[in-house]
């Protein structure tokens, strides 16, 4: 493939489609393009994620619920990940579950951490959650010191950078001591 000028010569050029997504056309004529069905690329759809805390009503035996919240959009396919800390003092685990958090009668709303646009971040999003431990030999840890120190392990593993993180910690604390 050569380049003259801003047009390139040759028997197939890529070009870059937003989002990061790379087709290849074959050249019809010297003017047009057209994709084929062996060189497109348009089943693969690029996946974008939201990251969230959600905040829970406190029911009447404990105090207000925190959990990450991982919502991935592909093409038309929504997938809704709820990552938390459930259980008794002591007993805590992690409970992983596909569901919409404003279905929840107790859901109090979200606070926005950050947007993910490559699916490699979004897999160590998943799996950086996957192995975030469960500090039960302290008695007093809980849900929210989990979603604190899960986004702190996002942090170090600098898959939030480091404003987006000290804005959800702020916002977090704050909502902890009102």
């Amino acid at each position: 493939m050569t380049r003259i000028g801003n047009e390139i010569q040759g028997p197939s050029a890529y070009f870059e489609s937003p989002p990061n997504v790379l087709r290849q056309y074959k050249k019809a004529s010297l003017d047009t393009f057209q994709p084929t069905d062996s060189n497109t690329l348009s089943s693969a759809m690029v996946a974008t994620a939201e990251l969230s805390v959600i905040t829970y009503t406190p029911s009447a035996h404990s105090m207000a619920h925190w959990a990450i919240y991982l919502r991935i959009v592909e093409g038309n396919e929504i997938q809704h990940l709820i990552y938390q800390a459930n259980g008794d003092e002591g007993e805590l685990e992690l409970d992983i579950r596909e569901a919409d958090p404003k279905a929840s009668s107790r859901f109090r709303g979200l606070i926005n951490v950050s947007d993910i646009d490559d699916q490699d971040t979004i897999a160590q999003v998943k799996e950086t959650l996957e192995r975030q431990p469960m500090q039960n030999t302290i008695p007093s840890w809980n849900c929210q010191d989990w979603v604190m120190e899960a986004l702190e392990a996002l942090n170090d593993e600098m898959l939030l950078d480091e404003y987006q993180y000290q804005e959800a910690k702020d916002t977090l604390e704050n909502l902890f001591h009102d």
